[in-house]
Order: structure tokens, then C-alpha cells, then sequence
């Protein structure tokens, strides 16, 4: 299991969904390491940073959310090795340990794959209903075959 890392005098430190959140600031070295380019503009450095963050934290999310439903309670950690959703406790963590139903470990780690593939279906779904297209995906997948595969969007929108 991967741990979180230790605490520092520059972590930031926040509330959200009722779960604590702390990005430690390997996060944010590692956010610009894997994205900067000579030449790139602020703006798009900063859409990238925003969106990293979101999407891990989104995946982290889904893991907060799946201890949530076996009454563990958890904060999350954003670091340089990308996020993870702590357990509060190690009695917690040993109700889901060899003696529990395999079922639960499974769900707890795919419930932030999961919640994050889903945003991400609904960020395609949103674009393309706003009549935006997203590029690499629209490239692959006709708009048929994920977003609106029976034609609905324009007419719920009412669009031509």
C-alpha cells in the first residue's frame, strides 16, 4: 500500500465533499515537470494544472467515497506520485483486511477509476452538446457511438 507523505510548512490544506484534501508540493512539481514545454503559453500550463488536479482528485474522490460506504472515514493526499485516499485509522482499514469479503477491496479500488471515467464521459457529453468538439476524441470515436448515441441532445436542447 502506498503511503502519504510527510507533512510540510508549504502543503495546501482544504475541505472538499466533507473530506480533507491536502496537495503536498511534490504535486505541483510534478503537475509542472510532466507538463511543461519551451515556449508554452501561462494560460495553457495553467489549464493543464487545473485539469490534472481536478481529474486526481476526482479519482481520489471515488476511493473517499468507497471507504465512506464501509463506514471508514478517510482524507485525501495529492503528492508527487499523483494522489491517494487515506484511511483515518488502521482498526478501519483491518475491517476490510483478509478477513473481509474480497468484494470490498475490489470496490474501494476500482471506485476511482471508475468515478473518474465517468466525469470524463460527462465532460465529452458536455462538449458535444454545447456543439464543441473535443478533438482527440472526436477523432476516434463518432459522437454516435459515446455521447448522444440516439440522436437525443439537440432535441432536449432544442437545437437545429
Amino acid at each position: 500500500m502506498i503511503g502519504e507523505p510527510g507533512r510540510t510548512n508549504y502543503d495546501l490544506n482544504f475541505r472538499f465533499m466533507g473530506y480533507r484534501v491536502r496537495v503536498h508540493p511534490g504535486f505541483w512539481i510534478l503537475i509542472a515537470v510532466i507538463s511543461f514545454r519551451p515556449g508554452m503559453k501561462p494560460l495553457d500550463l495553467l489549464i493543464f494544472t487545473a485539469a490534472a488536479f481536478t481529474s486526481i482528485l476526482i479519482h481520489e474522490l471515488g476511493h473517499a467515497f468507497a471507504y465512506k460506504r464501509y463506514r471508514i472515514n478517510s482524507h485525501i493526499v495529492l503528492y508527487h506520485m499523483g494522489g491517494v485516499a487515506v484511511a483515518d485509522s488502521v482498526e478501519a482499514m483491518a475491517g476490510i483486511g483478509k478477513h473481509s469479503q474480497p468484494g470490498k477491496k475490489i470496490f474501494i479500488s476500482f471506485a476511482g477509476p471508475i468515478l473518474q471515467m465517468l466525469f470524463a464521459v460527462l465532460v465529452i457529453v458536455a462538449c458535444r452538446a454545447a456543439t464543441k468538439s473535443d478533438g482527440f476524441v472526436s477523432a476516434y470515436l463518432p459522437a454516435s457511438a459515446s455521447a448522444d448515441p440516439l440522436g437525443a441532445i439537440p432535441e432536449m436542447l432544442e437545437l437545429p
